[in-house]
């Protein structure tokens, strides 16, 4: 894999060709430069890649397909949505904005997390900060971010990393491979 400053899985991302906003793999080198990437991410990240694969060979669609491309897929970071989006034949900046707005329509749940977390503490010892707080300061974040990525998005015309706590379980374990990589290719 090409490792320029770009760093390859990236550029070929902004030089396929889009026909009615869709994107066309133009070479077979270029579907195995996804692949390689697909081995070099995160676990959680390359499973949920590879499942994704295998339900689009099944040729499922309609709500599940939806539901796996915006939540999973645009959670993912920046270089897994690429291939996500690939996979769907969707630009990746779209995806990005259509998991954004998911995300905000589901940021409640970070307000009843908080307050369940508050409430569950206070079983095993006695709490003495403000939930509401707390909840409604969890959320706004969530919002805000996703809001921000969505400018981002929009502005760049590029995929954006998830921004919420799911985004961090699934993200971590790929930025930890790649810091990782990047430490061994210096030695």
């Amino acid at each position: 894999m090409p490792t320029d400053v770009k760093d390859g899985l990236e550029s070929y991302v902004d030089d396929m060709f889009f026909d009615e906003g869709l994107p066309i793999i133009r070479k077979e080198m270029e579907w195995n430069h996804y692949l390689d990437h697909v081995e070099n991410t995160g676990i959680i990240n390359k499973f949920l890649i590879k499942g994704y694969r295998s339900v689009k060979e099944k040729k499922f669609g309609g709500a599940l397909d939806s539901f796996l491309q915006v939540y999973f897929g645009g959670t993912m970071t920046r270089k897994d949505q690429d291939v996500i989006a690939m996979l769907a034949n969707k630009r990746p900046e779209v995806l990005t904005m259509q998991n954004s707005l998911l995300n905000i329509l589901i940021s409640p749940q970070y307000y009843f997390f908080a307050h369940g977390s508050n409430y569950i503490g206070s079983l095993i010892a006695k709490t003495n900060f403000d939930a509401d707080t707390v909840a409604y300061s969890l959320a706004g974040t969530v919002v805000a971010g996703n809001i921000a990525r969505m400018g981002l998005a929009m502005k760049n015309k590029r995929s954006y990393a998830g921004f919420g706590l799911d985004s961090i379980y699934m993200n971590v374990p790929s930025y930890i491979k790649r810091g990782l990589d990047k430490i061994r290719k210096r030695e």
